[in-house]
């Protein structure tokens, strides 16, 4: 089976995906030291605006997850880790579980 292909595969399989990967490549702490710097709230503290109402055991796809920083955040706040994926999408990020 072929790979799908496009524009966007292109550039993100590219210097520039490996690039931005690696440059965003944190720890949950990092990440969340990175937020409180730039935005004066932490991810977590912007993610409990949107979804601190919904129960923990929900199912959660991210598309476009990259290397899971996101992924990484939801599992902080307590939602399992069974329960929490996501698709990179190209070969520079990761399929996490």
């Amino acid at each position: 089976m072929s790979e799908f292909r496009t524009k966007q595969t292109e550039i993100w399989g590219g210097d520039f995906g490996k690039e931005y990967t690696y440059r965003n490549a944190l720890l949950l702490e990092g990440l969340e030291l990175l937020y409180k710097r730039r935005y004066g709230f932490t991810r977590t503290e912007m993610n409990a605006i949107f979804i601190a109402n919904l129960p923990r055991n929900i199912g959660i796809l991210e598309i476009g997850s990259n290397i899971g920083n996101q992924l990484l955040c939801l599992q902080g706040m307590g939602f399992r880790k069974g329960s929490v994926l996501g698709y990179g999408g190209c070969k520079n990020g990761f399929n996490v579980r």
